[in-house]
């Protein structure tokens, strides 16, 4: 028997928005973008949201940040040991060093019992992933954190519409990091966004997709066509040719948004469908229950 990953829902509405940003001649980062981070934001329970190219750029962009707070070359980021690779990839990429923390058996996810052992004077954050969905203990993690005085990256790559004790996903760490890939709930074909309730680490985020930009308005006048910078040259030299940090090129594109904004449109009936289906598939294998560790 051959069982789809997944499928891509495209709507109409995504297709009209497509043909439409085509049509304005421009389709790098804009109104769509734009919007579409608002409405993720306004999904998630976030003030804000900022969206990139890829889920491992929203992972690594959101670990990049770390160096506006004091953090160093080399050091250290505690993420599970079981994961997708894009999780230790992006600390590597931003620099950092993963260091790994066994699960627990019975949640998939990181034991919080073990974080303590190992952090050190380099630890900077904590990565915790909710795999497959299922949320890490969160309440645990913030503990550890909190004395210790590190950040919180959730990895929420896969975990679009989860809860934890009444609140989102993405919205119980300093920053959640979402994948938009084409299997996920909420899909821009490829694609992240980065959740988050502060707006210093937002503008950070903004600047970090652009090459270190020193503009990182939520909304540029300029790209989303809404006129001429004030700002631009209020200083006698064009802000969008100072760098303030070293950054990265990974902003989402106008087609990418759009795509999502029609996954946005369908994202209660894909839930329920995903429910249903997981429903399904338990009660297949419920006979099995008493060898599984995982079956709740």
């Amino acid at each position: 028997m051959r069982i789809p990953f997944g499928a891509l829902t495209i709507t109409d509405k995504a297709r009209e928005l497509v043909n439409e940003a085509l049509s304005t001649g421009r389709v790098s980062s804009g109104r769509y973008v734009r919007e579409f981070e608002r409405r993720f934001a306004e999904l998630t329970g976030t003030r804000e949201a900022v969206a990139v190219a890829t889920g491992t750029d929203a992972d690594a962009l959101a670990l990049a940040a770390l160096y506006d707070f004091g953090a160093e070359r080399g050091d250290e980021v505690i993420v599970p040991a079981l994961s997708f690779v894009a999780t230790g990839n992006a600390v590597l990429q931003a620099g950092l060093t993963p260091v790994f923390v066994d699960i627990r058996r019975d949640t998939l996810v990181i034991d919080p019992d073990k974080i303590a052992q190992v952090v050190t004077d380099r630890t900077r954050a904590i990565m915790p992933v909710h795999l497959m969905g299922k949320p890490a203990d969160m309440d645990a993690v913030g503990e550890v954190a909190a004395a210790r005085g590190l950040m919180v990256v959730e990895d929420a790559a896969e975990a679009h519409g989860g809860s934890y004790k009444g609140r989102n996903v993405g919205t119980l760490g300093d920053m959640g990091a979402f994948s938009l890939y084409v299997a996920h709930i909420i899909t821009s074909i490829e694609g992240g966004i980065i959740t988050t309730d502060r707006e210093d680490l937002a503008e950070i985020l903004r600047s970090l997709r652009s090459h270190g930009r020193a503009c990182k308005c939520a909304s540029c006048v300029v790209n989303t066509g809404q006129g001429e910078c004030k700002k631009r040259f209020a200083h006698g030299t064009d802000i969008r040719f100072v760098f303030e940090r070293v950054g990265f090129s990974c902003k989402m594109n106008e087609l990418e948004a759009a795509v999502g904004l029609g996954s946005l449109d369908e994202y209660d009936r894909i839930v329920a469908v995903r429910h249903d289906n997981l429903a399904a598939m338990m009660e297949c294998v419920r006979q099995f229950a008493p060898y599984l560790s995982t079956f709740t």
